[in-house]
């Protein structure tokens, strides 16, 4: 499973450009709009039933739900820089390494 994080932009680029993944079937955005952050363990309990390969979210609590959560994925974080796609690939723990020790955001 992968967590892929990035501007909406980015994120979409480098699904179809280096994934090759069809956006409308092998990748999915958690949460919806409506979600009330007491309800973000009921998306991961989602994600453990369905196993998408590729996850997306602008969420920042759902980001930090999925780092503590017993989930297995990589974290991308996508970026367009000069009209390139570039992309940072690290495991679960080197993300959450990054975010809390670091105080790095990886969206």
């Amino acid at each position: 499973m992968i967590l892929l994080l990035g501007k909406n932009n980015a994120v979409e680029r480098y699904a179809k450009e280096i994934l090759n993944i069809d956006l409308d079937n092998d990748i999915v955005c958690y949460p919806d709009t409506t979600t009330h952050y007491s309800e973000l363990s009921q998306w991961i309990e989602l994600a453990r039933e369905e196993k998408p390969p590729v996850i997306t979210t602008q969420r920042l609590d759902m980001i930090n739900e999925f780092f503590h959560s017993d989930l297995d994925f990589k974290v991308i974080t996508a970026i367009e820089s000069d009209g390139d796609i570039k992309a940072r690939i690290v495991e679960k723990e080197k993300a959450l390494y990054i975010k809390e020790e670091l105080g790095l955001e990886l969206r």
